[in-house]
């Protein structure tokens, strides 16, 4: 690989946090691999040190330069990369503000903090770990939409700003990809939009990023069928590549098949097993012995069953 090849991540950079010199260590790790990095912003970024950078034009879309090599692509922009045209809107919603964003500048700050934390509250804290900026401006939207006219694609494209699933029609889409987000994120997502869970609904393409067994059992209780199930490793962690559609048969998983799902049948289901079992004992812990699941999970510790 060279400099010319690029690896895109698609939100959730986080690696321009601190905004000083603690954040070098690692953007200089990112600089030092044989590829360029793009990024486009996620709401898990801190955009008061993002600001600081410049703009520049890059490949017919403004940018702003991290590193020679780390790239953040800007909302509302068009690049024009080996051959393809890439259009670039960032952003996102923090979820996990149930309980509000906090002002360190208020005068009850500490105990608001405190009260919180005691309570495992779901907060933020405005500037620290929250920016308004999180969500695209009216600025950056018309700016969008004018590159898309000048990109002529306004006739096959449209900008719709909404929470999970809730900005599509039932009928409009034949696959919804689910990726980056947890397990719980996932289903929530689905359970807010009812076509989804309906004879002939959309395939569902699915990452999730943490509970793979959990994802696994929500969909088999909920009527889905998996189409695929496939274990992908990426910088030395296991991923789950899943495609379930709706059937209605509703299936009562046992634990080690929620473990493990279909993954057996790839050339990598070696691999992600034995990195599934390696959580086992520390899920143990919290399993009371006598039970059916202590059985199972004792089993797959020592061995007696195979994925």
């Amino acid at each position: 690989m060279t400099k010319d090849d690029y690896m895109i991540v698609c939100g959730d950079f986080g690696c321009v946090w601190n905004g000083d010199k603690s954040d070098d260590p690692q953007l200089d790790r990112l600089e030092a691999l044989p590829f360029t990095i793009l990024f486009v912003d996620g709401n898990h970024e801190n955009f008061d040190a993002l600001s600081e950078y410049p703009v520049e034009q890059w490949h017919g879309g403004k940018v702003q330069k991290i590193r020679p090599h780390v790239i953040h692509l800007m909302r509302g922009q068009a690049f024009e990369l080996q051959g393809r045209t890439f259009f670039t809107m960032g952003g996102a919603q923090s979820h996990d503000i149930a309980d509000g964003i906090l002002d360190m500048e208020s005068s009850d700050f500490y105990g608001q903090y405190d009260s919180l934390c005691r309570n495992r509250g779901q907060f933020r804290i405005n500037h620290i770990s929250w920016w308004e900026g999180e969500l695209p401006s009216d600025e950056e939207y018309a700016e969008a939409r004018q590159t898309l006219e000048h990109a002529n694609c306004q006739d096959r494209t449209e900008l719709r700003l909404g929470d999970g699933l809730s900005v599509l029609s039932p009928g409009e889409v034949s696959t919804i990809v689910l990726a980056g987000v947890s397990a719980q994120t996932t289903w929530e997502i689905i359970e807010k939009a009812p076509w989804v869970s309906a004879p002939g609904g959309p395939r569902l393409v699915m990452v999730p990023a943490t509970r793979h067994s959990d994802l696994r059992r929500w969909l088999w209780e909920h009527g889905f069928a998996f189409v695929a199930d496939r274990p992908v490793q990426a910088a030395g962690r296991w991923y789950a590549v899943m495609a379930a559609e709706y059937t209605g048969e509703v299936k009562t998983p046992t634990f080690q098949e929620c473990l493990f799902g279909l993954t057996g049948q790839w050339p990598e289901g070696e691999g992600y097993a034995a990195w599934q079992k390696a959580k086992l004992p520390r899920l143990r812990l919290g399993v009371p012995d006598g039970t059916e699941l202590a059985k199972e999970m004792d089993e797959l510790i020592k061995g007696e069953s195979k994925a």
